[in-house]
């Protein structure tokens, strides 16, 4: 009994850090199991996203475009409880691909997808602790943090396919110096459900990785032709029609966190809006210009590491046209490798700066300051009434993302210089 109680101090001795973690995220994990519950709730009743890659796989199954439809008509006939004015934008890859779940009833295919969505989560945090050389004993620490975030919860609640593309990521990631074929594939996997993590097929090229990035182009080849024979013109629509349209529609709205969003909110309030539009596309193509080099000014052979993939993952959510607030789940990727940086490094001011730059990211739920605001102020789905509104409160998940752009480059940097 002594040696048992004497074994069980030593134990508590040695991991005090990780017990206390532990315990930490179990009640940030109770805390939030309320909105967990109602997300998975709103995902297997009334998911807004998913009816659109369900009505695709439908539209697909009978030999009509995925794009024109009549939303009235078309919910009405397969007995989806809402009602939308919203288009599909998603490439034809992704109706393809769950195309299964067309072929069940409607609140049968939506609790699958919910399910699928969790069980995907669980395989992307095995893979993303295997890649980063974690033990697994952390994995239950993992689960009660990423079953809590809100992005998470937001991808669930709204049954999207972003946790389906973190996955592929993921996987490639993990593939990326082991085998570079599939590495490749996974990426054209992710670049054909959602066109942003094209951007890393650009890391595949600029880090040499020639096998990735040949592997990437002839499987999006591959998929893009055997879609555009079994979907005929809807690639075109997609392209000139489809695209622009929500490009417009959406990209002012404060759920758009990418540079574009941010900078559209701050043209509102100009009047002549051809030079709001020249203002906005010059800064836009600028702050991307800016980004890039300094991306590539790091060298090529000193990108060939976990920091400069990370990089690359922040670039796609910052230059993307469109990155709502949803595909912040591809974060966890390069939070994890900047967070075990600076534990490696022993380095508080990194880890104090790493968690302000996450709370300002990862969306209004988690920011104190938006929330406050949103809450005395107005609702937050409204757009903004000033120039003031737009380039604060409604540009902190922007700002927040660039934080952590800055502390990949400053880590990268760091690390050149190191060796």
């Amino acid at each position: 009994m002594f040696i048992l109680t004497e074994y069980m101090k030593n134990y508590i001795h040695r991991n005090i850090y990780y017990i206390f973690i532990f315990f930490l995220l179990l009640i940030f994990f109770i805390l939030e199991f309320r909105t967990l519950k109602i997300a998975f709730n709103t995902s297997i009743t009334s998911p807004v996203d998913f009816p659109q890659e369900y009505i695709g796989g439908k539209q697909l199954l009978s030999g009509k475009s995925l794009y024109n439809w009549d939303y009235k008509i078309v919910f009405k006939e397969f007995k989806i409880p809402q009602d939308s004015n919203k288009i599909n934008a998603h490439p034809p890859f992704a109706a393809i691909l769950l195309l299964p779940l067309s072929l069940l009833s409607y609140q049968h295919a939506i609790f699958v997808w919910s399910l699928l969505t969790i069980f995907f989560m669980f395989v992307t945090t095995f893979f993303l602790l295997k890649a980063e050389n974690i033990s697994l004993k952390y994995f239950p620490l993992m689960i009660l943090f990423v079953f809590g975030w809100w992005p998470f919860k937001d991808n669930l609640a709204l049954g999207q396919i972003d946790i389906l593309l973190l996955l592929f990521v993921v996987l490639a990631y993990f593939f990326l110096n082991k085998n570079e074929i599939l590495s490749g594939v996974f990426i054209a996997l992710a670049t054909m459900l959602k066109f942003y993590p094209g951007l890393l097929i650009l890391y595949f090229l600029v880090t040499k990785k020639y096998k990735a990035f040949m592997s990437a182009v002839v499987v999006i080849f591959i998929i893009f032709l055997v879609t555009l024979i079994i979907t005929h013109n809807d690639w075109f629509i997609l392209f000139f029609k489809i695209i622009p349209k929500d490009v417009k529609n959406f990209q002012a709205s404060p759920w758009v966190i990418s540079i574009n969003g941010f900078l559209t909110r701050c043209f509102l309030f100009i009047k002549n809006k051809k030079i709001a539009f020249l203002f906005e596309n010059f800064l836009y193509y600028s702050s991307a210009l800016i980004l890039m080099l300094m991306t590539f000014s790091i060298g090529k052979n000193k990108l060939r590491n976990n920091l400069g993939f990370s990089i690359f993952v922040i670039l796609s959510l910052l230059l993307s046209p469109l990155t709502f607030e949803y595909s912040l789940n591809l974060l966890l990727l390069p939070s994890l490798i900047l967070l075990k940086e600076f534990l490696n490094k022993k380095n508080l001011k990194g880890i104090i700066l790493f968690m302000i730059a996450s709370i300002c990211a990862y969306g209004m739920y988690y920011s104190i300051l938006e929330r406050f605001y949103f809450i005395t102020h107005r609702h937050f789905n409204s757009l903004p009434s000033t120039f003031i509104e737009a380039i604060s409160v409604y540009g902190m998940q922007t700002y927040g993302i660039l934080f952590l752009f800055f502390l990949n480059y400053k880590l990268l940097k760091e690390h050149i210089e190191s060796n």
